[in-house]
């Protein structure tokens, strides 16, 4: 289907388009972009290690929480 258009004759003859007026707005308004945005930076050592997330997250936190590392790091937290 064909768009209709509305001119309007303003001052002796020159036209503006209401239709092509609004969507131009429109598309000069741009979005920000996702590498302006504030990422949240991962604290190393937070999080369950690779080794044990592969075992799955349950079990993985399980075993983590027996090892020697994460007595250390729970101890330290104090």
């Amino acid at each position: 289907m064909a768009d209709t258009h509305i001119h309007i004759h303003l001052d002796g003859g020159s036209t503006e388009s209401g239709l092509l007026s609004a969507r131009s707005t429109q598309s000069k308004r741009r979005k920000a972009s996702p590498s302006t945005k504030k990422k949240a930076v991962r604290r190393p050592g937070a999080g369950l290690p690779k080794k044990y997330a592969k075992m799955g997250f349950k079990k993985g936190w399980k075993a983590y929480k027996k090892t020697p590392a994460y007595k250390r790091k729970k101890k330290a937290r104090r």
